[in-house]
């Protein structure tokens, strides 16, 4: 096996997705090559680092208050959320208590929208025309002298 194709099956090895078919020449490229094997073992630290070391509980009443989040059109946003026994009113409540978040969401938008905008502006700029320029062509001081040109016809312009 080549070393790109084991590295491309490195995953697929860890999760124990191969067949016996596919595993038993990957092992055995391992075996032989430092390199590929180096890259085994930094999968499986960065593997490591997501998996949980105990189950996750579940809070009860935790699907309902996500469907009934959901049917209300709600994306999702950070707020602090209540206690599972308070209930869709607390949630209601809670998410009526932050008044600034709609002013920053559309400040945020108007920046993103002016920076957009710059950026268009910007990028419509005519650049000086340098085909005059070639270091191969010209001394430096010719070179100088063809930029002072460049200068003074812009000037002109303005």
């Amino acid at each position: 096996m080549k070393c790109t194709d084991v590295r491309a099956q490195i995953a697929h090895y860890l999760d124990d997705e191969l067949a016996e078919a596919q595993a038993a020449p990957l092992r055995a490229h391992l075996l032989e090559c430092p390199g590929c094997r180096a890259e085994l073992q930094e999968a499986k630290s960065l593997s490591a680092w997501f998996v949980a070391p105990e189950p996750v509980p579940i809070p009860s009443g935790f699907a309902a208050r996500v469907a009934h989040r959901a049917q209300r059109g709600d994306r999702g946003a950070l707020i602090a959320m209540p206690t599972p026994a308070a209930g869709p009113a607390a949630l209601e409540a809670s998410a009526e208590r932050d008044p600034l978040r709609g002013f920053v969401l559309s400040a945020v938008a108007v920046a993103a929208l002016v920076l957009l905008a710059l950026s268009i502006a910007l990028r419509r700029l005519e650049l000086p025309d340098g085909r005059g320029l070639q270091a191969e062509d010209a001394s430096r001081e010719t070179a100088i002298e063809a930029l002072h040109e460049l200068n003074a016809g812009e000037e002109a312009e303005r």
